[in-house]
């Protein structure tokens, strides 16, 4: 087999090995106990999380995650490793492709070991967050640098920046959902982002006090590099352009609250309410994420349907996330090809 000339990185947040409440546990006691999660000295986080959220929250997302789970596994991880097979053969001989899981199975530290053993020219790091934060694309980017950094030595290596408003992404749902959402003749179209607390923001570079106002600041939307919230509202703005919604015919909420410190709003959970109280058709969108996994099939699919309809909403309708969808493999091979010559 010819050596490829990149290899490219999918990075995802992980899933539990299965869906028992020790898997589960052990899963989330990873995954929380990342300083960018909750950001607390050593002794403290430790202490909130095992004495206070885990006792109760493994077995309320055990349960979860058993609605969602599939013959093959996890959704995230099914669909995920489905797009790094599809997406490698979009690309051919020059390239690699490999998915790696933060907190799971594949490992971000496995992925590497793999890539690096193709001996690869260069290595391309792609967070598959459309939007940048620091509890997804810092994060996940973080965590394969430290498994590099472990070798004597390693290839050129970039970091594909969020991808929110490039056309391939925005075609791809575009292709992949209009026809659907004309045929269920939604009267208004939520776009459910993954919430963010607060303090996490005020940490970013380019945020201070004023962006958390109501409406974001000027820099915020004009994509400053790692402001969540302006790439939040930018693809909110984005996607209803691409699916032709007049202004009054979408909003924007966040999902996905831990804990009681301020974050961003409105929550996904009262705008539910609030239009299943108008008794409308609603469609949700989640554009936080790349493939579906238990925020978008059961956060959004089951329970928020459930609070929908029982604030009186009419019918309900939740768009697949892009998965391995053919428009989306197609555009992230392009994607690829282009951040590829840029080294």
């Amino acid at each position: 087999m010819k050596q490829p000339k990149t290899a490219i990185l999918l990075l995802q947040i992980g899933s539990p090995e299965t869906p028992t409440l020790w898997a589960v546990a052990r899963y989330l006691g990873r995954f929380l106990s990342d300083r960018r999660l909750i950001n607390l000295a050593n002794p403290w986080r430790w202490l909130l999380v095992y004495c206070l959220i885990l006792p109760f929250r493994s077995w309320r997302s055990s349960r979860a995650y058993k609605k969602v789970w599939t013959a093959e596994g996890s959704p995230l991880v099914v669909h995920t490793q489905g797009l790094a097979q599809k997406l490698e053969a979009q690309l051919g001989d020059d390239f690699a492709v490999r998915a790696g899981m933060a907190y799971g199975s594949p490992s971000i530290a496995s992925a590497v070991a793999d890539l690096l053993e193709k001996n690869p020219q260069e290595i391309l790091l792609l967070p598959l967050f459309p939007q940048g934060s620091s509890a997804t694309t810092s994060a996940l980017s973080s965590t394969a640098m430290e498994a590099l950094i472990g070798y004597w030595d390693f290839p050129a290596l970039r970091m594909i920046p969020p991808f929110f408003d490039r056309q391939e992404y925005l075609q791809a749902y575009h292709q992949q959902s209009a026809e659907r959402l004309t045929e269920f003749a939604a009267d208004h179209v939520l776009f459910s982002f993954h919430g963010m607390p607060h303090g996490h923001l005020l940490k970013t570079r380019p945020c201070s006090a004023h962006c958390l106002a109501a409406p974001a600041c000027s820099r915020a939307l004009a994509r400053e590099p790692s402001c969540y919230r302006g790439h939040a509202e930018r693809s909110a703005a984005l996607l209803a352009e691409v699916f032709g919604l007049p202004d009054s015919a979408w909003s924007l909420a966040y999902q996905s609250r831990l804990g009681a410190s301020a974050w961003l709003g409105p929550s996904t959970d009262q705008r539910l309410r609030q239009l299943g109280a108008q008794g409308v058709r609603l469609a949700v969108i989640s554009p936080s994420f790349t493939s579906d996994c238990l925020e978008t099939l059961e956060e959004l699919g089951i329970a928020g349907r459930e609070t929908f309809l029982e604030a009186g909403g009419q019918d309900f309708l939740l768009l697949a996330s892009l998965n391995t969808c053919s428009a989306w493999v197609t555009g992230l091979a392009n994607i690829c090809r282009q951040e590829s010559r840029r080294f």
